[in-house]
């Protein structure tokens, strides 16, 4: 059961970390039932492919390569080398080696950053909101998350016999335990927190009732 509340609402990566790194003995087996379900949400549902490109479209942009870069590509004259790498390499201490060099280092300061310029190594995200009220910065909407988990009863499993008097053999059960995980992807997760924030919209906010003088009561009951 512990082990149950600590994956649930973990992104799929994450919760296998976590039962890779746990100290508890079901913690193997849990792990293992995550694998198995995540693979069998992406061979069967096609969950989780969203960053994915395909191999068609990796082959035609090989294609579509201009032949510039095709010709640049090309093994040059020994005698020639140097002299392209001189001229594609601008002097340090030019004015244009200069401005080059000013121009990067201005795009890669802060400064930048703070203007609105993007630098590579940030991505764009949606702050996502679970049930439980936590916040998760979400950068693939593809991704798999566990949405629930909960242990059941398992199936039994004769492990020995008990011999007594007369012949007679008692089989000795030992009772076993399930988990049982639901898959989602994030996009999910982000229409149900709209939907939670819709209706929190739309609720009526409550008004108290008027003070109105009681009417119509007698002091003494009539019978």
């Amino acid at each position: 059961m512990p082990l149950a509340r600590q994956i649930a609402g973990k992104p799929i990566d994450e919760a296998i970390i976590q039962m890779r790194f746990s100290k508890k003995k079901a913690a193997r087996d849990v792990k293992k039932h995550l694998e198995y379900a995540r693979d069998e949400a992406i061979v069967k549902r096609g969950m989780g492919l969203g960053m994915v490109q395909p191999e068609a479209e990796q082959d035609a942009d090989a294609k579509e390569m201009p032949a510039s870069a095709k010709e640049s590509n090309e093994e040059l004259p020994p005698g020639l080398e140097d002299e392209a790498t001189q001229e594609a390499t601008p002097e340090a201490k030019g004015p244009q080696g200069v401005e080059l060099l000013s121009s990067a280092k201005a795009e890669d300061s802060p400064q930048a950053a703070e203007q609105g310029t993007p630098s590579p190594q940030q991505r764009p995200g949606i702050v996502v909101e679970d049930k439980k009220g936590k916040r998760r910065l979400v950068t693939d909407t593809s991704s798999i998350y566990v949405d629930e988990a909960w242990v059941g009863r398992g199936s039994y499993s004769v492990l020995e016999y008990d011999f007594r008097a007369r012949g007679r053999v008692h089989p000795l059960k030992s009772p076993e335990t399930s988990i049982t995980v639901r898959l989602k992807e994030e996009a999910t997760r982000i229409r149900l927190m709209d939907e939670r924030e819709q209706k929190r919209q739309n609720k009526k906010v409550w008004l108290p009732l008027p003070d109105r003088p009681v009417t119509a009561q007698r002091q003494y009951c009539l019978w």
